[in-house]
Order: structure tokens, then sequence, then C-alpha cells
């Protein structure tokens, strides 16, 4: 079970400490370059895998940072993972290349390691009540 914190209380606890906001190069690393074209083509078709609508590079660059500087933190399995409320459809989410839902939210994994940190979208629904869980205040607004 994961464990939602506002950016507030993120802050406060010490998760954000070492997130990665500048100079990042998206495709800097042959994993990362593996990541971005995973969540911006329809190139694997078995499994869950989400894609953005906009497939430039600008666009998955600017909401990755946007989502590192403004997110809230998912603390999943003890990896901490930053996730920020898009308040719009950006991608869809496919299993086994089929189509079955759009995604809103924006979802940064390892954000503490320049040559690992990527995103991928995924649906509000995914984090039923997105209250902080320390505050209670709604973490994903």
């Amino acid at each position: 079970m994961s464990s939602l914190y506002c950016f507030a209380c993120s802050v406060s606890l010490g998760y954000r400490t070492g997130i990665i906001t500048n100079n990042i190069n998206f495709t800097g690393s042959t994993y990362m370059v593996d990541k971005f074209h995973k969540h911006t083509t329809m190139s694997i078709l078995t499994g869950v895998v989400s894609t953005y609508l906009d497939t430039s590079y600008s666009s998955y660059s600017a909401l990755t940072i946007t989502a590192l500087i403004s997110g809230s933190t998912q603390i999943d399995r003890g990896k901490t993972n930053i996730v920020w409320n898009a308040n719009e459809i950006i991608g869809n989410r496919y299993v086994n290349g089929s189509f079955t839902n759009t995604a809103d939210v924006i979802k940064v994994v390892i954000p503490k390691d320049p040559v690992k940190v990527h995103s991928f979208p995924v649906t509000l629904a995914d984090f039923g009540a997105h209250r902080c869980r320390r505050c209670g205040r709604d973490a994903l607004c």
C-alpha cells in the first residue's frame, strides 16, 4: 500500500531533499531513452503501458519538470515517487495493446537519480481518496 504526502508535508518530512529539477537530459542515458520511447510511442504491446498524448521531447520534459517542482510525494513499497495532478487528460493507458482509460496525473519515478529519472501518465483513480497521510489535505488537488 502506498502513502501520499502533500507538497508541504513532503518538504517538512524531508522527502523532497535530493529531488533533481535542473539540467535533466531525459534522453541522456540508454535507460532514459528506453523509458522516453516507452511512454511516448506505442512500441510495447504487452502488459500495462501508459503513453503521453503529446509525444514531443519538449512536452515530456516540461510535464516531468513541472511534476518534480510542484508534485506531492508517493511512498510506494519503500520507493519515493513524485505525483502531480495535471487536471487535464495528458495520456492513455493500455493493457496488452488495448486502450483502457485516459490519464491525468504525472508520476515521476526515481526522482533522485540523474540517469534514471523518468515519468509516465497515470489516472487519478489509481490513488483512491488521495489524502495526505500526515495532515489529511488533498494531496493531488
